[in-house]
């Protein structure tokens, strides 16, 4: 087993610097096949780094609360899922920086399959009292007794298909195609499943996604629903992703739909999933459907695409332009433009020159606080040497309302602190106006952590190997 002793010359350029005073506290996941953190439980103070390291299976570490250990909190830290091959030469990194340490921080591991690992007690803490009725050890026991109504996903790779888990022995494995033929359908669009089940989206085609939303609002994400992201297949991919998730409750419908909205918003065209809905209730398939077709979000979702993608963005519509943004262009904290004016259906192009930055949207009244289900790009990182550059982007569907949106990095510097926001649509002259929108930002202090990552691979030769570890 590798044991991460120090980081070789080359790592540490391209790692977040420390400042003098802080300390960076690395935590193993998945030890020696196990599903542990190690050490489950740390304490930390303001500035230190706190540094994951990714060794087998995969696992995430997400922050929840006390109150539901099992549940990712709207807004927290999420590593999302961290896949290692059996003969990888490297492993994944995820950190994020304290800049309070005087509230108690939960975490865990969302993965599902075979087996819940939260309730097998996956979880990890920073700063709780053992003395306190929220102890890590109160902590843990609650998550062993937590069963949520559906429970997160594994998004696994193309590269990695074959790694997939199979169902739980109780349960049966049931394979839902997305995109099939071309086309802007789930097939089948409405399953029946008991619990155990394990319900297994295949990506046929383009670049869709499987979102969990609600009957209500169908083309809304669900806060701390099950999401896929934004799944792209290359016309010439021999292998296709695979997302999965296991039932645990079979009493109550689920929906779900693509969040994909370039170039046609995937959702208004009927793109949409369910599970255990009544044919012969108000809630049915078809209502729910009709509802998706109905739906008109303020503010379109939005398509990832990976740098080496970027030539298959696809184009804005022919009613709408394509605006440019550059994230940190010449090394600095800022979006070049920071402030634009957009129509509907303009098409807004977040290019990401350097560093490791993100697009995520906010409020005027929290500037740095990830707005619960609105767009984030999460990090984009691009090395020192790229030849392509990520870009993202996402089409304005309604022009009668302001935008914010700031970089969520906070490693080695808060960035949205620093200024580094981006508005749509402000009025210059008006209370809510860009200006103020960044003053306020460099005035705001955040909670207890802020989410960031490194976005990076560390090679494991940037480590010394440790004899009987």
């Amino acid at each position: 087993m590798w044991a991460f002793t120090r980081l070789s010359l080359a790592a540490v350029v391209l790692a977040p610097a420390l400042s003098a005073h802080a300390a960076q506290i690395v935590i193993e996941v998945g030890p020696g096949e196990q599903k542990i953190f190690t050490p489950s439980n740390i304490t930390a103070s303001v500035g230190d780094v706190v540094s994951f390291h990714f060794l087998t299976g995969n696992h995430s570490v997400t922050q929840s609360s006390f109150a539901t250990p099992c549940e990712p909190l709207a807004g927290g830290v999420d590593s999302g899922f961290q896949a290692v091959a059996a003969d990888t030469t490297s492993i994944p990194e995820f950190s994020f920086a304290i800049n309070n340490a005087s509230a108690p921080l939960f975490f865990f591991s969302k993965q599902t399959i075979p087996v819940n690992e939260c309730n097998k007690g996956m979880v990890f803490s920073i700063n709780q009292n053992p003395n306190s009725a929220k102890s890590f050890a109160a902590f843990q026991a609650n998550a062993k007794a937590d069963v949520p109504a559906a429970t997160a996903t594994a998004g696994v790779s193309s590269s990695t298909v074959t790694a997939v888990p199979a169902a739980a022995s109780s349960g049966a494995k049931i394979l839902v195609q997305v995109g099939a033929g071309g086309g802007l359908t789930f097939s089948p669009s409405n399953i029946s499943a008991n619990i155990g089940d394990n319900v297994a989206f295949q990506f046929i085609n383009k670049n869709h996604s499987v979102t969990q939303s609600s009957f209500a609002s169908p083309c809304e994400a669900l806060v701390g629903g099950i999401d896929s992201g934004f799944q792209f297949v290359a016309a010439n991919a021999t292998a296709v992703p695979e997302f999965g998730f296991t039932i645990t409750n079979a009493s109550k419908p689920l929906f779900f739909f693509s969040k994909q909205t370039i170039p046609v918003n995937e959702c208004n065209k009927g793109m949409v999933f369910s599970i255990n809905q009544d044919p012969n209730s108000a809630n049915s398939f078809t209502a729910f459907q009709a509802n998706a077709k109905a739906d008109v979000p303020a503010a379109t979702a939005t398509a990832g695409v990976s740098s080496s993608t970027v030539a298959a963005v696809p184009a804005a519509t022919s009613s709408g332009a394509k605006i440019l943004v550059q994230v940190g262009a010449g090394g600095g904290l800022t979006f070049s433009p920071s402030n634009i004016s957009a129509n509907i259906g303009d098409n807004v192009a977040f290019q990401f020159i350097n560093r490791n930055h993100s697009i995520t949207q906010s409020s005027f009244a929290s500037p740095c606080e990830a707005l619960a289900s609105g767009i984030d790009s999460g990090f984009q990182f691009v090395a020192a040497n790229a030849t392509a550059v990520p870009e993202f982007s996402f089409t304005i569907t309604n022009a009668s309302i302001p935008l914010f949106f700031f970089s969520k990095q906070t490693v080695p510097v808060n960035e949205c602190n620093k200024g580094m926001v981006f508005s749509i649509n402000q009025n210059p002259n008006s209370a809510k106006s860009f200006a103020a929108f960044q003053a306020h930002a460099k005035a705001d202090i955040q909670p207890a952590a802020k989410a960031n990552t490194k976005g990076r691979r560390v090679h494991a030769r940037d480590f010394a190997k440790v004899a009987g570890k």
